[in-house]
């Protein structure tokens, strides 16, 4: 799909209506579509965008996706599902957004519905790739397994997964772009470190080795070495199941059975 200059500006939000992260909005969002492009995300794709805020991502994705690629997005706040459907969908159909009011202590404090038991609301096995950018660093452990879960149901097999995290290792010097930016994370819970206890969902770092662990114990294989920026992208792909052939002789191996 392709969008005239004219067009584009008519998507993007007023700045005091973003509620997401710093920065261009346009320039942001131009630059993780590169990241994606790089770990396999194809025009023809289906996509998910998992937090999908005000479509700082899905503006930049008109001008990718063509006529066969599909892109859905959910989150929590209202304000920014009702901006893209008013202003991306009308020129674009094939991108579609759901409202998933789901508590946060940052961005939706007021409601009690628990996104450790969320389900996302679409079929098994129906997406190329999906993103979350800016999600994962708002995200306590239970919920964060949850959606790694959900992610995994949701993916086609090969489909793949890139996230975005502040993440340390135990031996990690302080995190210079971070500390130039004014963020550390003072409150330290073995596998995870708040910037705000009394707001955990401020800002949530985690280790590196916790992570990785989280996305394999799924099925999710990491793709891409840890990108250190001041969010840290990780790229995992779904396993694909192994051909009858392997699966038989796993199980006689598994089980000693010698071969007639």
């Amino acid at each position: 799909m392709s969008s005239s200059p004219d067009t584009l500006a008519d998507m993007i939000p007023p700045a005091e209506q973003i509620f997401v992260g710093g920065g261009d909005f346009l320039t942001v969002g131009r630059h993780y579509l590169e990241q994606f492009k790089k770990a396999g995300l194809k025009p023809q794709h289906r996509v998910l965008d998992i937090g999908c805020g005000i479509g700082r991502m899905a503006v930049p994705m008109t001008q990718y996706l063509d006529a066969a690629g599909i892109y859905d997005g959910f989150d929590i706040r209202e304000e920014g599902i009702q901006w893209c459907r008013e202003k991306i969908t009308p020129r674009h159909p094939s991108f579609r957004f759901k409202h998933t009011p789901l508590r946060n202590s940052q961005y939706l404090p007021d409601t009690t519905a628990d996104a450790s038991k969320f389900i996302f609301p679409y079929p098994s096995r129906s997406f190329d790739f999906a993103i979350a950018t800016s999600l994962f660093t708002h995200l306590q452990e239970p919920v964060l397994c949850r959606y790694l879960d959900e992610i995994n149901r949701v993916l086609k097999p090969g489909g793949r997964i890139a996230a975005t995290f502040f993440l340390f290792s135990q031996d990690s010097l302080p995190h210079a772009v971070r500390e130039e930016r004014g963020l550390d994370f003072p409150n330290h819970f073995g596998h995870y470190r708040l910037q705000i206890r009394e707001n955990p969902d401020a800002a949530i770092a985690y280790q590196e080795s916790w992570i990785t662990a989280q996305f394999e114990s799924r099925g999710l294989r990491i793709r891409w070495p840890v990108n250190y920026d001041f969010q840290d992208i990780i790229v995992a792909e779904k396993r694909r199941p192994l051909p009858l052939r392997h699966r038989w002789r796993e199980f006689r191996r598994r089980w000693g059975l010698r071969s007639v």
